[in-house]
């Protein structure tokens, strides 16, 4: 006798918050279900049936002090989503995620040579997941009171 499948269903809100320190809002996120090939980086809740590619929540904060942290953050984004879609599918989701961490590494390195990006980076925190989730890196934040 074979059980059917249980439906994982994955409800995410993302919203930034310019603080009190910087001039510009450096901080990106997206939810993306992977499956569907659907994102949005809007603060409203997406619901999304969690499909057999998973699910994507990452968020990014460019580099404070750096020239275009927002353009780092926003491309870290857009590359995971990228390599997440197309050259990073292993069959495992640890691996798929760490090789489009690295890839997002080298598109921002690459970036940075531009002139007015020069020593651009950002932190990100991607997550995704059929049904377990993994975390590749840990994003530094600061608190405000």
């Amino acid at each position: 006798m074979s059980r059917p499948g249980i439906a994982v269903i994955v409800y995410a809100v993302g919203v930034t918050d310019i603080g009190r320190v910087r001039p510009a809002n450096e901080d990106a996120f997206v939810i993306a279900d992977l499956s569907a090939d659907t994102a949005t980086a809007t603060s409203r809740g997406p619901r999304f049936n969690v499909g057999s590619r998973g699910v994507l929540l990452a968020v990014s904060d460019g580099m404070g002090g750096a020239e275009a942290g927002e353009v780092a953050s926003a491309l870290t984004l857009e590359s995971l989503r990228e390599h997440l879609d197309e050259t990073c599918r292993a069959s495992d989701m640890m691996q798929s995620v760490r090789c489009a961490v690295e890839a997002a590494n080298r598109d921002v390195a690459v970036a940075a040579r531009e002139p007015g990006q020069a020593g651009m980076g950002a932190t990100s925190l991607p997550s995704s997941s059929t049904v377990r989730w993994h975390i590749s890196h840990r994003l530094e934040t600061r608190e405000s009171i």
